[in-house]
């Protein structure tokens, strides 16, 4: 359920920045409905929002409630509990074809995170790849496709 709240957040955030509101703006549009602080706290996964609220604040922004549902649904059915790894070999060949902000976001999760696994390889958890997708700007299954060349298939650990 926390990785679902948190892909709502995901998918509203996406939605007001296409629509170009700041929280503030978002705010004032609504004529004081959606809160600054509550739609942050909904934006980062922090707080729970209702199915209504999510409605609502879907529709505020132009979207269709059910589509941005869908999406959220659609990540969360994507993500894998273990994550998925990345061959640091094949990143390297990846990386140029990627834009610079989603170039530097790799590169700085890879180096927070390379340290602590295997040689050669990074896991990214769920967590990671929905914070890389929300600096890139697009949905975590757009970053996957971008960064398919070098993604290697978890295998569960059996012992």
């Amino acid at each position: 359920m926390e990785q679902l709240t948190a892909e709502l957040g995901r998918v509203l955030r996406r939605a007001r920045m296409r629509r170009g509101l700041t929280l503030r703006q978002a705010e004032a549009a609504s004529g004081g409905r959606h809160k600054p602080s509550s739609i942050a706290g909904y934006e980062r996964g922090e707080r729970q929002i209702t199915v209504e609220r999510f409605c609502r604040l879907a529709a505020f922004y132009g979207e269709d409630p059910a589509s941005l549902l869908a999406e959220a649904l659609e990540a969360t059915s994507h993500a894998e509990e273990d994550g998925i790894l990345i061959d640091l070999t094949r990143l390297t060949i990846v990386l140029p074809s990627l834009e610079q902000g989603e170039r530097r976001a790799v590169e700085r999760l890879v180096r927070e995170r390379a340290p602590h696994e295997p040689p050669g390889v990074v896991r990214l958890d769920p967590r990671d790849l929905g914070a890389l997708s929300d600096q890139a700007g697009k949905t975590a299954r757009e970053l996957l496709a971008d960064l398919e060349a070098a993604i290697e298939t978890v295998q569960p650990d059996t012992s």
